[in-house]
């Protein structure tokens, strides 16, 4: 075989698999997007569906009551925060007391689970988009 020929089949080789590569890339990156996830404080992760549909948050001035699409994420009281941290699909954060103690989750296994919002390092909820 010609050393152009090799050459070809190898330039070939290597765009196939840069084609493989980004493909299973962007499928990972969709797979991310179609689950919630639950980072619990003992670095385990969670993976699957919050099945609460809203959540109310004590601020200083009202209660508001929130839709779980128009959140992207929850941030539980910890050391470093001493309020509840919930950071909004349309930018900015709301900070307060979400009153929820525990949360319905459906793991991608199937298994339905109830967590105690203490055991949440941060739950991440999926894109609607």
């Amino acid at each position: 075989m010609s050393k152009i020929a090799v050459e070809s089949i190898y330039r070939m080789m290597m765009g196939l698999a840069l084609t493989i590569s980004i493909a299973v890339s962007a499928g990972a990156a969709d797979e991310t997007n179609i689950y919630d996830t639950v980072e619990l404080k003992n670095g385990d992760i969670l993976t699957g569906t919050v099945l609460d549909n809203t959540f109310t948050l004590t601020t200083p001035y009202s209660l508001v009551t929130l839709k779980k699409d128009q959140i992207s994420a929850i941030k539980p009281y910890s050391q470093d925060q001493k309020e509840d941290l919930v950071e909004l699909n349309v930018g900015g954060t709301l900070t307060g007391t979400i009153e929820e103690l525990t949360l319905s989750f459906k793991k991608i296994s199937g298994e339905t689970i109830s967590l105690d919002k203490g055991q949440c390092k941060k739950i991440i909820l999926r894109s609607n988009e």
